[in-house]
This record gives C-alpha cells, sequence and structure tokens, in this order.
C-alpha cells in the first residue's frame, strides 16, 4: 500500500511525530504496520524524527526497542539528540534563577513540581501520583526540596501538576515575575514549562536548516 503512494522519486521531506497518543498505541507499542510505513517512507528518501515532551532518556527507549536511528525532539524542543549516535544538534536549559524561584513557589504553594535533565527526574515531594508515574515509566525520582540543590542541573523542563485553579495562579505568578519561560498546559491540572526560546516548533526548525530542508518540505 504505501509502495502504491510512492513514485520512484525520492521524497525530498522531514517527517515529524510525537510519540504518546500518535505513534505510539495506548498500551506504548509502535504496530507491526505502522513500523513497516516507517522503514518504507525512510527507504524512498523521507528523514523521519521524533517529537515529544518525553526526556531523551524516555524517548530513546522507545526507539532502542524498534531499532530506529533518528534525530529526537524531547522536553518539548528544549534537546535535539541522535537516538543512537547520540550527535546533540540543539539544547535550551532553564536559567538556574528561575528555577530556583519555580521551586521555592512551589513549596510556598504546597504542590508538586517535578524537574528534568536529560536523564534524570527530579521532585520535591513525594506522592501517590509522582509513584504510579514512576512506575509506569520505570524510572526513580531524586528528591529535593531547596533552591540551592538546582544550581549545578541543566534542567531541560519542569513540571506543575495540581488542580485547575493551582495552574492558572503559577501562570500568574510566572508571567508577574517576567521569567523566561514557555507554560504549556498538558492537560487542565499539569503545566509543561521550558526556557522561553523552547518548543517543538523552534527545534523542528532548528532541525530542518541543520538538514537543509525547506518549509514545504516539513510535515508534522
Amino acid at each position: 500500500m504505501v509502495n502504491q503512494a510512492l513514485d520512484s522519486n525520492k521524497l525530498r521531506k522531514l517527517l515529524a511525530i510525537d510519540l504518546d497518543g500518535t505513534l505510539l498505541t495506548d498500551d506504548k507499542k509502535i504496530t507491526g504496520k505502522t513500523l513497516y510505513c516507517l522503514h518504507e517512507v525512510k527507504k524512498y528518501g523521507a528523514k523521519i524524527c521524533i517529537a515529544t515532551a518525553r526526556t531523551f532518556d524516555s524517548a530513546k527507549r522507545v526507539t532502542d526497542c524498534y531499532n530506529l536511528d533518528l534525530p529526537i525532539i524531547c522536553s518539548n524542543g528544549a534537546l535535539i539528540k541522535e537516538s543512537l549516535s547520540l550527535n546533540e544538534y540543539h539544547l535550551v536549559t532553564i536559567k538556574s534563577k528561575d528555577a530556583e524561584q519555580l521551586i521555592e513557589h512551589a513549596n510556598e504553594m504546597n504542590i508538586p513540581i517535578s524537574f528534568y535533565t536529560e536523564k534524570d527526574w527530579y521532585i520535591n515531594k513525594v506522592t501517590q501520583s509522582f509513584e504510579s508515574y514512576g512506575k509506569r515509566n520505570n524510572i526513580k525520582a531524586c528528591l529535593i526540596n531547596k533552591a540551592q540543590d538546582l544550581q549545578d542541573l541543566r534542567i531541560l523542563k519542569i513540571m506543575f501538576r495540581g488542580n485547575h485553579e493551582e495552574m492558572e495562579e503559577v501562570e500568574r505568578w510566572s508571567k508577574k515575575n517576567n521569567l523566561e519561560l514557555n507554560l504549556i498546559y498538558s492537560d487542565d491540572c499539569c503545566i509543561d514549562i521550558t526556557h522561553k526560546d523552547a518548543s517543538k516548533g523552534n527545534a523542528l526548525k532548528k532541525l530542518a536548516e541543520i538538514f537543509g530542508y525547506k518549509k514545504q518540505e516539513i510535515i508534522v
């Protein structure tokens, strides 16, 4: 079927695909049919990349499972890195002072907050939600409770989780304090936070520039 849709010309395209809710099924797998299509499209010349909110290590566990050699846009665009060669193309980290203010504010509000580096996951308090998340994703959190613990970390993404009113308050507080951050609601009770210049769109633009793709040659 894929062969019928493609002629003999090479596909000069950059194809960006999310993982959860897109490439993966509900049980976090790639179907055989989807995997076949990915290999066929790549064979005809398209370049495929992953674009996900996951950390690099979390996304890499998926690509390693299916032997996929491709660039990974991860942490909502804060990092671009090759799955196998580990070549790093792009990195935008959150400023330490902004991260320190966020954990202080979270502690004052008594709400959970997560900090993600390329490999590790840090939390300010142990909750049932965090424990469930860790078991589902086979990762263990490191507990921190003061701003000084964040000083030497390359923080790519921060996540607030609480009720909707708390999330709205976090957003208002961030804007009031002029933090250099980009806030995205992943749902009503969760905000993903990156540096203001980090986004999947910006990262995809950067990747297209690196490999010489025009805007009209990008598929998302």
